[in-house]
């Protein structure tokens, strides 16, 4: 059971997504009968993979779904009369919410609107139609615990191969399901994932929050036993960026000091440079680089440069390049590259990191006219050579 499991940690720009694509269509070519899918939580991933796979004409060999279609399709809707009877005939979808559902506040105190075994009030909207986006796990566990054997053996019937991609979005009781996908079916799972790209979560919980976006060490601690390790925890594979010149990757590494230095395949260039831009340069580096800005969230978009052609949100980049890009930073992040001691928010830190990784060539980093630079900082300001 699950020998050949395997988990790749990557560096951003390594090419997990490659590697995920490749594998399953060796996997799928050696085997034509195997019945393979490849699994990522967010729709730009989901596209990302497709158009990957698109190059090498399988046809439908290769299944793509999302992390919520998986859920769905193949935990709830199959067993949900075991706890909603009166379903039988409904088809359900999925409720999307931020933070937690079936919560209110009274005196300044949360409680549940709902008790414990009412299923109906926990899981289901009031239409009861569609399950909340942040108990979708929750509710595939529960109904596991009440069909272990028919689930099971029906994904054992339904897949041969699981692929995982960007597998650090994965919290909560997700973490339930894969750990009883690798112990409890005979399908053999790869992830690969980045923990310090924990920019998205699945869903928002408290259950096994120390493991959030850190897939490896939950595999590691609640996975592997003494006598039966379901999992290899790969590290080196895929460490080295094939997008990120040197300079990228030092600075990323600053970003991220837990983690191994970031390394790249890339010869050294006069072109490649992570510089910072002082206010008053923006223009001239623009129009010099037709850089890719990034920023925070769409609040920041009053101040981005008009001769700007593209801009992304910082989230919403992972998995994507581009030959140079300029990065309008938060008030955090300036505090932090002034004094790289200074503490940065885990999500704040994350996205700086995406951000900064994207390029393949330059990064430009915004900074106000008078920012002060510590003579230790790796990082220069960029000059104008006219």
């Amino acid at each position: 059971m699950g020998r050949n499991n395997i988990c790749y940690i990557a560096s951003a720009g390594a090419g997990k997504t490659t590697k995920i694509v490749e594998d399953a269509v060796n996997n799928s070519n050696n085997d034509s009968t195997k019945k393979i899918a490849i699994i990522t939580y967010t729709q730009n991933n989901q596209a990302h993979i497709r158009n990957k796979l698109a190059s090498h004409n399988l046809g439908y060999k290769v299944v793509v779904m999302g992390w919520f279609e998986f859920l769905l399709k193949h935990w709830i809707t199959p067993f949900k009369t075991t706890l909603f009877p009166h379903l039988i005939d409904t088809h359900l979808g999925v409720s999307f919410v931020n933070g937690k559902s079936g919560l209110k506040s009274y005196n300044e105190k949360i409680f549940a609107t709902y008790k414990k075994d009412n299923y109906r009030k926990k899981y289901l909207t009031t239409e009861e139609h569609k399950v909340f986006s942040d108990k979708l796990s929750e509710l595939a566990n529960e109904l596991y615990l009440k069909n272990p054997s028919e689930l099971t053996e029906r994904l054992n019937s339904i897949f041969d191969y699981l692929y995982f991609d960007e597998c650090q979005d994965f919290v909560g009781y997700d973490y339930e399901i894969i750990k009883l996908i690798l112990t409890r079916t005979g399908i053999t799972c790869v992830f690969a994932g980045d923990p310090r790209q924990h920019t998205y979560s699945t869903h928002t919980s408290s259950k096994y929050k120390k493991y959030s976006g850190d897939i490896a060490s939950f595999i590691q601690d609640c996975v592997n036993k003494k006598n039966k390790r379901y999992v290899t925890i790969d590290e080196t594979t895929l460490v080295k960026s094939h997008r990120c010149p040197r300079c990228i990757c030092d600075f990323a590494s600053l970003i991220m000091p837990q983690y191994p230095e970031m390394k790249s395949v890339k010869e050294n260039s006069q072109q490649e440079h992570c510089l910072l831009i002082k206010n008053c340069d923006v223009g001239n580096y623009v129009d010099r680089f037709n850089p890719v800005a990034l920023i925070w969230n769409n609040k920041a978009l009053k101040n981005i440069h008009p001769n700007i052609k593209q801009r992304y949100n910082m989230g919403e980049v992972k998995g994507l390049d581009f030959p140079n890009v300029i990065v309008y930073p938060t008030e955090n992040m300036l505090t932090w590259i002034n004094n790289t001691t200074k503490q940065l928010a885990d999500e704040t830190r994350a996205k700086l990191y995406v951000a900064v990784t994207r390029a393949e060539i330059t990064i430009g980093i915004i900074v106000p006219d008078d920012f002060c630079l510590p003579s230790e900082s790796i990082l220069q300001f960029w000059s104008n050579p006219d």
